[in-house]
């Protein structure tokens, strides 16, 4: 019990934004059947996946999976949970449910605790070893190690390893990545890293970024063959568009479903 307050608060459920957020999927889990469907069917292959809609929802929003059975009347192509921080206390038992439609796809997103990153990579490994059969990709979120590129580079390895060691089908690893502050040639280097690391994908935050379609592109001329997630300021159809051809496979919202849900779906839908 004490083990699974430390991950909550490690992971900010207790902060302003991921409180709405947690209200929100509560509601839409309680309402998706009376909403407009959110986006069209729009089938894509990615990861080894066949995704129904490009549009994901972001780790943060439905930490808990509140909305995994609500996913499909949302035409959502997949829910990402968590980030969980990987403490040595017990994996939580939302990990191992599935729900009972699964045509959205799931994703796992774990993040590594604060402190040395040889302790953070045994909990991360010994998580893969309980997940690896709950996800159909895992998110690998570097948090506040984010700046050590080279380390998460061989840290990704790692657990892509440890996952083709796991299954001889692995759910495809997925790492993500922060823009902030990199130059173009610092950010394709990183990309690169990553993806000749293990990573089949990469998820490309551009929070504060002003020029998201031209990182895009940047990234995916660096990396042509990793699948690539767009995730950040998403709120509208048109930027959807933008990012996808801009070289994004996916793209990941979040904020554009913690306001009002209706005006969200006219906005996603276009």
């Amino acid at each position: 019990m004490v083990a699974a307050a430390k991950v909550e608060r490690a992971a900010g459920v207790l902060s302003s934004l991921a409180l709405r957020t947690r209200l929100r999927a509560a509601w839409l889990r309680h309402r998706s059947v009376l909403l407009p469907r959110l986006l069209p069917a729009r089938p894509v292959r990615a990861l080894d996946l066949t995704f129904t809609s490009p549009v994901l929802l972001a780790a943060g929003f439905d930490m808990r999976g509140a909305l995994l059975e609500a996913a499909a009347a949302l035409g959502l192509g997949a829910i990402e949970n968590g980030s969980f921080t990987c403490f040595d206390g017990p994996v939580p038992p939302v990990l191992h449910r599935w729900p009972r439609v699964r045509a959205p796809k799931r994703g796992v997103s774990l993040r590594p605790p604060p402190g040395p990153l040889d302790v953070a990579r045994r909990g991360l490994l010994r998580w893969l070893a309980t997940v690896h059969g709950h996800a159909d990709y895992i998110v690998l979120n570097p948090g506040s190690h984010r700046s050590a590129a080279d380390v998460i580079a061989d840290l990704s390895g790692s657990m892509a390893e440890r996952l083709a060691s796991l299954s001889c089908k692995p759910p495809a690893l997925v790492v993500k990545l922060s823009a902030d502050n990199l130059t173009s040639k610092e950010l394709s280097r990183h990309a690169r890293r990553l993806f000749d690391g293990g990573a089949r994908g990469l998820l490309l935050s551009t929070e504060s970024s002003p020029a998201v379609v031209d990182t895009l592109a940047t990234v995916a001329a660096a990396c042509p063959q990793a699948t690539l997630i767009s995730v950040g300021g998403v709120r509208t159809a048109t930027q959807i568009d933008e990012r996808l051809a801009a070289g994004a496979h996916l793209v990941q919202i979040h904020r554009a479903l913690s306001g009002d849900p209706l005006r969200a779906c006219r906005r996603l839908r276009g």
